[in-house]
């Protein structure tokens, strides 16, 4: 069934006829097509798949639109989709029956002719001309012009056909009408004298030249007049075009007219709501800010009533708690952003700030008061006296200020943490001072030391034993004495109890849930958030109280490092009775690995001291002086024969030394790097020994050559150890500007920073491995290495000290020639390295 336009304005595009008024879509053209698909070839005809066929029609609104309109089984039509014209890119001719519309994804149809598909890019032609004048139609494999030339074309062959079939039918109708006449009467109504066929054929055909010729006229006065007429239909349809684009704008007009009313109603309408709005709002915001609203005279108080008197405290709490409730009132939502309540808001809080600055102040001069207290009674407690101040008056002071302190964290956070950080560093001044003088006290007259007569004897420990589990009262007089364990039991006894106790009170002032939320002991926190705070404030109190025990336990193990079993059994019962106070359980921790690692450390020097005799000064190098010593005072100036046998004994003792010494070097058969230190080591101390020794005690002549023997061995001992600690410790930095210094030598310092090993940057990287701490560590491996015989780590040091300063030279020169525009230089100075050996041997 063909759709119509009819159908097509009834069911879809109603238009300006529609009930529903000027804006319904209507329809400006529509053609049927059939939808390109698979089953269609160049064989077949397309109008054949019925099932395909679409309408393609043009609409408007304020748009323009292209519809594909389906037929359905029902006889009913369906939009299937809409293109904006104005989202068309282009229009391609395929074929001659085959047409793309080009929107964002081409749309192919085919049509029943090539005519057709000329109206169909013609219509849009003249759509963009009268509707769209700002956009460019483009046409892809034809023109406008050819468009338009083929539509006039054919437009005047139509024409011309219509004229002649419609005389063609007159002439049939005619012939057909006459036909039933008789023959001769047809002659005579011509004026025709027929006598016989031939002559009649004259006169037919004298008849049909006559016809001809009328006919050749009437074509050429025909296309004459088709010319005229083609002229007067151009010059209509520009008028139409005008009177179309007249017609638009004026319904363009229209529309913002209709448009500009609307919104006016609309305004109108709004503006009614609005006045309404805003006398119901005034309504409500006077009814808010009534419930806003502070006394004068409270705000007053904050500013004039006194922080010293219980009831100048008490008043302020009540007036806080109406401020604390107006700044913490929830607003619906806009409300915040009123100016009359940001106003009335801006002021409380001002209110509240000034009075958080004048409590914080009051806090800060009780807390400042309160210390030079406790600073001055404990600068008249006894010498050794065992007791920490617990403070209760500070507590009693500040619990006072409890809610205060807790108004200060919920309105301004800022200042209550200020006054954590005041509290903390104050009283952590007090309580490193009393910790510290509480071990100085233990340490210095209430250690014991255990007699020879009661420990056993080890290689390299003065005792071992002591008495585990034994638990004595740690009630002790001024003068009474204990053992290490007991002074370690009384240490946990002073100074935990003091962080329990700071610990509740800290929970208490400054970070209770409650006013009702009292910490006791042990107590676990629920809050994890809380909990590390109340932690981290512990740990700035208590800053160094751990390095301050670390340090006393190290002064009990120098005295008898045996004790650290029974040290450590103090510290497991006491890591089972401390639960929930994490600084408590970190010190024990810490505590408990110290001794579990100073035990270690002490086994491996039992054992160390046992397998390997091969350190130390050897037993013949120590007796071999006192001979010497003891053979010239009993000769004197004897020049006899005596003398010689005593010679001779010097000679082959002295042999017999060296052979022994070399044998033991010998017996340290390995090549790692330790155990060739350990040789030089070995050489040194008992090479020093010797050779000193012999040259204090005697001036026998016939030992000379043997002290320059040792003498000289020693020498060469000491060099290479010295060489080689330091190549330990700095090996890659002298390494570097020895490559610096090859460089040099080779081309010029100028030359060295465009080396790529040797840049600045190399060169700050490698510097930067060497801080000042490396001396320190320097001194203390020579301290370690010749701990047994302390006389001889000056002179050592001496002579790294000289090797020290001849390298450290040699680099600042060089850093000063190849690198004199960076601020590049070692982290130590010559000072540094005359000066540690003073500063470390005095500690």
């Amino acid at each position: 069934m063909t759709v119509t336009q009819d159908d097509l304005e009834k069911e879809l595009f109603p238009g300006v006829n529609s009930t529903y008024g000027t804006k319904n879509e209507y329809l400006i053209w529509s053609s049927t097509v059939v939808e390109d698909n698979s089953s269609i070839t160049a064989e077949t005809n397309p109008f054949e798949a019925t099932k395909y066929k679409r309408n393609l029609c043009l609409t408007k609104t304020n748009t323009m639109k292209l519809n594909k309109v389906k037929q359905l089984s029902d006889k009913t039509l369906t939009i299937m989709k809409s293109w904006k014209i104005d989202e068309l890119k282009g229009i391609t001719l395929l074929q001659s029956n085959k047409i793309s519309f080009e929107f964002n994804k081409p749309s192919v149809f085919y049509t029943e002719s090539y005519e057709q598909t000329i109206n169909i890019i013609f219509t849009f032609i003249t759509t963009f001309q009268n509707y769209m004048k700002n956009t460019k139609l483009v046409l892809n494999n034809i023109t406008e012009k050819e468009v338009i030339d083929i539509v006039k074309q054919n437009a005047k062959e139509k024409a011309g056909s219509k004229i002649i079939k419609e005389e063609s039918k007159e002439i049939n109708n005619y012939s057909k009408e006459e036909d039933k006449f008789d023959i001769q009467k047809l002659f005579e109504s011509f004026n025709w004298e027929v006598n016989d066929p031939a002559e009649l054929e004259d006169i037919l055909e004298s008849e049909l030249k006559a016809l001809e010729a009328a006919n050749v006229y009437a074509l050429l006065e025909g296309e004459r007049k088709n010319k005229e007429i083609m002229s007067h239909i151009d010059s209509g349809l520009v008028e139409m075009d005008t009177i179309d684009s007249m017609l638009n704008t004026y319904a363009t007009q229209l529309n913002l007219i209709s448009e500009e009313i609307q919104q006016i109603e609309t305004l109108n309408k709004g503006l009614q709501i609005h006045i309404a709005n805003q006398q119901k709002l005034d309504m409500v915001l006077d009814d808010f800010l009534l419930k806003l609203y502070i006394p004068d005279d409270i705000l007053t108080s904050l500013e004039n009533e006194s922080l010293e008197t219980d009831q100048g405290i008490l008043n302020l709490e009540e007036t806080t708690i109406v401020l604390r409730d107006t700044l913490n009132t929830t607003f619906a939502s806009g409300l915040q952003g009123l100016a009359a309540v940001t106003e009335r808001m801006e002021l409380y809080r001002t209110s509240a700030f000034q009075f958080s600055n004048r409590l914080f102040d009051c806090l800060k001069r009780h807390i400042k008061t309160l210390i030079d207290q406790a600073m001055q009674e404990k600068r008249f407690s006894k010498k050794g006296q065992l007791r920490m101040l617990a403070h209760d008056f500070a507590y009693e002071k500040f619990s006072k200020y409890r809610r205060l302190i807790l108004w200060l964290r919920d309105i301004e956070p800022r200042r209550h943490l200020d006054l954590q950080v005041l509290y903390q560093s104050e009283f952590n001044t007090l309580y490193k001072k009393e910790v510290r003088d509480l071990l100085e006290a233990l340490r210095v007259y209430h250690l014991s030391k255990r007699e020879d007569d009661e420990a056993l004897r080890s290689w390299n420990s003065n005792s071992f034993n002591s008495d585990l589990g034994v638990e004595k009262p740690i009630e002790i007089g001024p003068e009474d004495k204990v053992p290490l364990d007991i002074a370690l039991k009384l240490v946990f006894n002073c100074i935990f109890p003091i962080i329990l106790k700071e610990r509740n009170f800290c929970i208490n002032l400054f970070h209770a849930e409650s006013d009702n939320n009292i910490a006791i002991r042990n107590e676990e926190l629920k809050s994890i958030k809380v909990s590390k705070r109340v932690n981290s404030l512990l740990e700035g109190l208590f800053e160094g109280t751990k390095a301050d025990i670390d340090s006393f336990i190290d002064s009990c193990l120098k005295i008898d490092n045996t004790f650290c079993i029974s040290m450590l059994v103090e510290v497991e019962n006491e890591i089972k009775k401390e639960k929930g106070v994490d600084l408590i359980t970190e010190i024990l921790e810490s505590i408990k690995a110290k001794l579990i690692s100073s035990y270690d450390k002490f086994l491996d020097e039992q054992v160390s001291a046992i397998e390997n005799k091969r350190s130390g000064i050897l037993h013949t190098i120590r007796v071999f002086p006192l001979y010497v010593d003891r053979m010239e005072s009993i000769l004197g100036k004897s020049n006899e024969s005596s003398r010689e046998l005593v010679n001779k004994s010097y000679e082959r003792f002295g042999k017999a030394i060296f052979v022994h010494l070399e044998a033991v070097v010998k017996s340290i058969d390995s090549f790692e790097e330790k155990e060739q230190l350990n040789i030089h080591i070995l050489n040194i101390e008992n090479h020093h020994h010797l050779f000193t020794r012999l040259r204090a005690s005697s001036k026998a002549y016939s030992i000379e050559k043997f002290v320059k023997d040792s003498k000289a061995i020693y020498d060469q001992h000491l060099s290479i150890y010295c060489k080689t600690l330091i190549k330990k410790n700095i090996g890659k930095l002298i390494e570097f500007f020895d490559g610096v210094n090859d460089v040099v030598r080779l081309n010029s310092a100028e030359e060295v920073t465009f080396h790529v090993n040797y840049n600045k940057a190399n060169a700050k990287k490698v510097i930067s491995q060497y801080p000042l701490k490396l001396l320190e560590n320097l001194y203390k491996k020579v301290d370690k290495h010749f701990s047994d015989d302390e006389g001889l780590i000056p002179v050592v040091w001496r002579h790294i000290q000289d090797e020290l300063l001849t390298k450290y030279k040699t680099m600042s020169d060089l850093i000063s020639r190849c690198y004199p525009d960076s601020d590049l230089s070692l982290n130590f100075s010559i000072s540094d390295i005359l000066n540690i050996f003073t500063e470390l041997a005095t500690k």
